[in-house]
Order: structure tokens, then C-alpha cells, then sequence
């Protein structure tokens, strides 16, 4: 209670009303006036006072407190902007900028104006195109759902249809630059197709006339990539280049050389030289389409087994791979966000096939099979190169931050692993070498629908009747004749009887010239199974000879070898037909009704870049050494000639002909590569930064150049759409 002071009448008084009260003395008057001041009637007032002394307090609090975010953001943002401004914030944005430009160097070179130190190096989307981009404009494209109908002036050649068509809209146009595929051409209209379906037409161009530029014919000339001469850029796996004295990928060891003629000329007194390490994964397994959790049907790229000591020391890592695994405890989750949730700790690392059917040929590795930022189930878990990213990169700071499923798959084998493993090979399934120009001069309207737009034969089409069989027959007599072979009606014949399945000879009617007759394959099994309806792979042809029955009678009779075939005499043959791939949904697209090929067929393996246990998986027989490191096979044809095994007769009797290795070989090899990982590192010199001392920055990228870009030497155009993953690592 509080004392109240009073005067001396106010306290008789307050005695006498204490005493009515029955309580006497000074204590009484204590108490009487407590009581009064309890029982007054502002007594309610007063806690209204309170709450607005501290509803004061508070606001005065929440004021304080503002003003300290304020402070503190304020602070951090002058620290970032004093760290912006100082030399290290200015080396590294100039550094981004001479990055990008290495990895643009890289992809689509540079114009030799201003003349370099040197000559620079050959880019690879002209590895894949050649120099030579026809050039025009467009000044019409209505609207279109899958097929585009552009009008397009200054661009004519015989073999249009199939090659990449790339519209740069005008500079004041906010359309972006796009590429599509060449369907068909009737004059000035062409006929163009997204195949990447699952990104539909984005903004077309609305101001015209706009440009068009026409790559070339892929892998027309040079139809290989191995580490030679002709592919500067590509170090043969783990052998460093000599003297090598920069580590790009900092795993510890030198990987790479200073190289002064990629970045144009600096302004006075700034130097810059960059080192580059390019790795091909398409000598590599790939986790996406090699292997089957079931025996996946016919040879193919499921066929590839990497169990046991093949190709990982840890015999585990394969079937995890097919099937996921339990986490490692000693897996820990990044706490970085991730495009894709950690697995668990002890938990299942899901695989690719997630909880569903395990055959791989129904997973969707195209554009339109999407790869979810997130594990789905029950088919279609397929690895991300975000996944591949934390594998190749493991040596960073960053590495524990990045999507750790495959890490954690791969487990102790995943430093082994970095050049072992990839979630992306491609290959074209285009003519390709030197018959492109045989096949583009020849008759088109005698060659099949797919050999006009530059693709090859296909071997399997189906043959319900006769006039399918005709048909069939003059289509590819016509291709193999322009891919030079003479002469070769009868050969031609007898792949159609090897192939249908009846056992009663047919004739054929070339276009020009008389009918012949067809040869069966022995019936007594001497040859192996014929007569299937369908080839497993090109390599079949190496099986069917040219001669007539009675040459092969006579031959037989007299135990002589029956001559080699011509696909033998003449592998390029082998570039101009093929079977299609059993990932059908991958490989085909659908524009406007029409069903089309993408162009893009996954998981066959560079022979010429693959390591000895890579190629055993390929061959799937361990002991053949692989004999194209050291003289790279240019050609199918190469692969399939060139290994050993593949005739057991010297003479190259068709009847002597390995099918089970050729076919394998047929269906899963290559000589090509698409899909490169590629360190870049910077050493920047600038006396206006960093006091002048050199200040060294990178950059990592995943690059897939069967992405269909515009190519022209030096212009960017869309080539950065070729960049799948992209990292500056500072």
C-alpha cells in the first residue's frame, strides 16, 4: 500500500471515521486511507495507463529493432559493394567475362580478326557441322503448332531437309534466337520442326526480314573424336598433356597447359591465358541407358554389363546403380538447398528405375522425358547431370553441397568413377563421312523418305507383301549404289531374302536394268538363324554375300570361301543404313502428325576414347584388346573390320562371321562424342587489380553439342543452348 501524506483536519477526520469503523489510531488512518484510495472511483483508470506505458515500450522496441536490421543490412550491403569495387570483386567479375568467353571460344571459335598469336584451335560445334554456314533471311513464319511454314530467301542446296535452320530475330525484336530441323523445302517455303517437343515454339519473330543461317551436314567430313590431332581439344583420359603444369579440375595433379591464342587481345597492360581439360563421356558407362535390372531384350546398350571387376573393383556399385541401395552412414546431407531432397541416412538411394518396371528402354532419356527436380516413382528416376556434376567435381569446396544420389551409389568408387561414369551419351543417327556427299548428290526421289533427309537406311522397315519387298529393294540399291558400291543388284536381293521370312527366293526389279533373282540363306543352319524378319544390326550385311546361287552352290561343292561381302570391301556402306534403336520413344519425335527422328540416339560408347574395361563391357568378352586408342577408328566400318574376332576365316567368308560380337559392336559402339565435361582455367594479370599480382579463377561445364544450335564461326547465336551445366568457380 502507499502512504499518503495529509493535514492534520484531514487526519482528525479520517481518525473519526476510523473509529466508527471500529479500528483506532494512526493504523486506522493508514488504513482508511488505503481503502479510500482503492475505492476510488479513477482507480480503473490506471491500469489503462500501464498498457499505454508499455504498448509505448514496445512500439519503441519494434522501432529499435527495425532500425538494427536496417543497420545491419545496410552494413552487409556496403561490405558486398566495398568487396564489388575493391580489386578482388573487380577481378572476378572481369574474370567471368574472359571465362565465358573461352567456353563461347570453345564452342563456336572466333573470327581470325584481329589476327591471335596463333591460329586459334578448331571449335567443336565445327568439329560437328564444318566451317562452311549458309546464310539468308526469312521474311515470313505464321504461327504453328509443331511444324513451322518459313519463307525463306538466299538458301538453296540439294541436301536441305535434315540439316539445322536457325532464325536470329533483329535486334529491336525481343523473339530469342531458335533453331529447328528442316522437314522438307518446296522453293522459298520450308518446312521446319521443334524436336525438342517438350519446349514449345517460344516467341517467333514478328519483325522481318530477319536472318537465317544453315548449318552444314553433320560430322560430314571428319565422323570421328578421338585424342589425335584432328581433336585438339580432347585429353585421352588420365594421360595429361606433356608438359602439363596447371591442375584444372584441382584433383592435385597437373591436367593442362597455359594457352596464350584463345581470348582476344587485352587492353594495355592486362595479360590473360587460360588452360583448358576437356573429357569425352562418351567413352564412359552410362548410368542412364547401359544395363538392365531384366534381361532387357535383343542387343542394345542395356546389354553392357558393368558388375563385378569389369569395370568397378566394388562389386556393389553396378547392381546399385540398377537397383538403388541402402545409404551409408557416413553419407551426410548437404545443407545447401538441392534440386533434388539428400537421401536419408540408412535410408534407400532410389536408382533410375525407381519402384517400377525396370526395363530401360521404356525410360525417356530425351528432352521430353523429363528429369524431375524431384524422385518420382514408378518409372523414370533417371540420374541428372546435377547428379554427374558432385562426381566430376568432388575435389571443390562446393562438392558436398551439390545432388549426392550417384555420389552416394558410387560410394569408395566414386573418385575412380569421375572418368568411369556419365548420364548423357548421344550419337547421331544421321549419314554421316564421306558418303553425305555421294548420298546428297544422288537421285533423291529414288532414295526412302528418311535417306532424303540425310538419315540412314532403315534396315528393319517392315515387309508385309511383295510391293513392300520391291519397294524396299530399289530404296536401298539406291543408297548403297550412291555410297559407292557398283554393280550391286544382286547383293541387294539377297539381303532381302536373308532378311524376310520366307525361304522361297524373290525378284526384284531394279530401276534401271533387269530383274534378279534373290539367294536364301542355307537351310541347313550352316550360316546361323536368317529368315527373323528383322537384322539385330547393320553388321548383318557383313554376313550376306553377292553371289548367285549357283556361284555359292559351286563354291560350297568345291569347299572354296565364298567372296566377302561388299560391306566389307566398302564400310562406308555401313554409315548410310542401320536398325533403329530400341529406345524408340527417345529416338522418335512427333511433329504435326509425322512422326520424326530426333537425331539423337543414347548410349553407345566412343571405342577410340573408352579404357580397356569399358570397351571389355562393350564387347562384353574380356581379353579382346581394344585396338583403337592407338589408331582411332574413323568409321563404323573401322569398328566393325578392325576388332579381332569378328571373322573367325582370314578370307572374311560371310558364313565365318561372328554375329553375337558384331552385332554387339553394331548396336552399342560408336566413333563419335557428343557430351564433354570441360574445366577452364584463368590466369588473369592486371595492374589495376589485385596490385598487379596474377589472381587465377575457373569455370566448369557439361557441354551437349547434339542440342541443335545455330553454328557461325565466331557469332554466338544460340550456341549457349549446347551448355547444359555451367559453374564459375571462384
Amino acid at each position: 500500500m502507499t502512504n499518503l501524506h495529509v493535514g492534520d483536519a484531514a487526519r482528525r477526520h479520517i481518525d473519526s471515521r476510523a473509529v466508527e469503523a471500529g479500528v483506532d489510531g494512526p493504523v486506522g488512518s493508514f488504513v482508511m486511507i488505503s481503502a479510500l484510495k482503492l475505492c476510488s472511483p479513477r482507480s480503473d483508470r490506471r491500469g489503462a495507463l500501464l498498457l499505454l506505458v508499455l504498448s509505448m515500450l514496445t512500439l519503441f522496441l519494434m522501432i529499435g529493432t527495425l532500425m538494427l536490421v536496417l543497420a545491419t543490412r545496410a552494413r552487409t550491403t556496403a561490405r558486398a559493394f566495398a568487396d564489388v569495387v575493391s580489386d578482388g570483386g573487380l577481378a572476378n567479375l572481369a574474370a567471368r567475362d574472359l571465362l565465358d568467353e573461352a567456353l563461347m571460344v570453345f564452342l563456336r571459335g572466333r573470327q581470325p580478326s584481329p589476327a591471335p598469336a596463333a591460329t586459334p584451335r578448331e571449335s567443336i560445334l565445327a568439329d560437328r557441322y564444318g566451317t562452311t554456314t549458309l546464310q539468308g533471311t526469312i521474311s515470313g513464319l505464321p504461327p504453328g503448332n509443331a511444324v513451322l511454314q518459313a519463307t525463306v530467301a538466299g538458301i538453296a542446296a540439294p541436301d536441305l531437309p535434315g540439316r539445322i535452320l536457325t532464325i536470329k530475330p533483329q535486334t529491336t525484336d525481343p523473339a530469342p534466337t531458335q533453331s529447328f530441323r528442316i522437314l522438307a523445302v518446296n522453293g522459298q517455303t520450308f518446312d521446319l520442326a521443334n524436336l525438342r517437343t517438350v519446349e514449345p515454339f517460344r516467341t517467333l519473330p514478328t519483325v522481318f526480314p530477319c536472318q537465317a543461317f544453315v548449318n552444314g551436314r553433320e560430322f560430314a567430313g571428319e565422323a570421328w573424336d578421338a585424342a589425335d590431332a584432328s581433336n585438339p581439344w580432347l585429353q585421352p583420359a588420365g594421360v595429361p598433356p606433356n608438359p602439363a603444369d596447371v591442375d584444372n579440375d584441382g584433383d592435385g595433379t597437373a591436367d593442362g597447359t597455359w594457352l596464350t591464342d584463345i581470348l582476344p587481345p587485352q587492353r594495355a597492360g592486362r595479360t590473360a591465358r587460360v588452360s583448358f581439360l576437356v573429357r569425352d563421356l562418351d567413352g564412359c558407362l552410362n548410368v542412364n541407358a547401359h544395363g538392365s535390372a531384366n534381361a532387357a531384350p535383343g542387343v542394345g546398350p542395356a546389354s553392357i554389363d558393368g558388375s563385378g571387376s569389369k569395370v568397378f573393383t566394388d562389386p556393389t556399385v553396378w547392381p546399385g546403380l540398377l537397383s538403388g541401395m541402402t545409404s551409408p552412414a557416413s553419407l551426410l546431407p548437404p545443407t545447401a538447398p538441392q534440386r533434388r531432397a539428400p537421401p536419408g541416412l540408412g535410408g534407400n538411394v532410389s536408382s533410375r528405375f525407381g519402384s517400377g518396371a525396370a526395363d530401360t528402354y521404356a525410360l525417356r532419356l530425351d528432352f521430353d522425358g523429363s528429369r524431375f527436380s524431384s524422385l518420382r516413382s514408378p518409372v523414370g528416376n533417371v540420374f541428372t547431370m546435377g547428379e554427374l556434376e558432385r562426381v566430376l567435381r568432388q575435389f571443390d569446396a562446393d562438392a558436398g553441397a551439390l545432388s549426392p544420389r550417384l555420389a552416394a551409389i558410387l560410394g569408395n568408387s566414386a573418385e575412380a568413377a569421375r572418368q568411369l561414369v556419365t548420364t548423357d551419351s548421344w550419337d547421331t543417327c544421321g549419314i554421316v563421312g564421306g558418303a553425305v556427299s555421294s548420298v546428297a548428290g544422288a537421285d533423291q526421289t529414288q532414295l526412302a523418305p528418311e535417306g532424303r533427309e540425310g538419315l540412314r537406311f532403315d534396315l528393319n522397315r517392315p515387309l508385309p507383301d511383295d510391293a513392300a519387298k520391291q519397294a524396299y529393294f530399289k530404296q536401298l540399291l539406291a543408297t548403297v549404289t550412291a555410297a559407292g558400291v557398283p554393280a550391286a543388284p544382286q547383293w541387294v536381293a539377297n539381303i532381302v531374302d536373308f532378311r524376310d521370312t520366307d525361304t522361297t527366293p524373290g525378284t526384284y526389279t531394279p530401276a534401271a536394268g533387269p530383274p534378279v533373282t534373290g539367294v536364301e540363306p542355307p537351310a541347313d543352319g550352316t550360316w546361323g538363324t536368317w529368315n527373323a524378319d528383322r537384322f539385330e544390326s547393320a553388321a548383318e550385311l557383313l554376313g550376306v554375300h553377292a553371289e548367285t546361287k549357283a556361284v555359292v552352290d559351286n563354291l560350297q561343292a568345291n569347299n572354296l570361301p565364298v567372296p566377302p561381302s561388299p560391306a566389307v570391301q566398302r564400310p562406308q556402306i555401313l554409315d548410310v543404313v542401320g536398325v533403329p534403336s530400341r529406345f524408340a520413344t527417345t529416338v522418335a519425335g512427333n511433329a504435326g502428325g509425322r512422326t520424326l527422328n530426333r537425331w539423337r540416339e543414347p548410349g553407345r560408347v566412343n571405342v577410340n576414347t573408352c579404357n580397356q574395361k569399358i570397351w571389355e563391357a562393350v564387347v562384353g568378352r574380356p581379353g579382346i584388346p581394344n585396338p583403337f586408342p592407338a589408331t582411332p577408328a574413323r568409321s563404323m566400318g573401322d569398328v566393325l573390320l578392325n576388332t579381332p574376332g569378328i571373322f573367325t576365316n582370314p578370307t572374311r567368308d560371310p558364313k565365318t562371321l561372328d554375329r553375337t560380337l558384331a552385332n554387339r559392336l553394331a548396336n552399342i559402339a560408336t566413333c563419335r562424342s557428343n557430351v564433354f565435361a570441360v574445366w577452364i582455367t584463368l590466369e588473369l594479370v592486371d595492374p589495376d587489380m589485385c596490385g598487379g599480382s596474377p589472381s587465377l579463377h575457373r569455370l566448369f561445364a557439361i557441354v551437349d553439342r547434339s542440342v541443335p544450335v545455330g553454328f557461325s564461326l565466331g557469332q554466338d547465336l544460340n550456341a549457349r543452348d549446347a551448355v547444359r551445366v555451367l559453374r564459375y568457380l571462384e
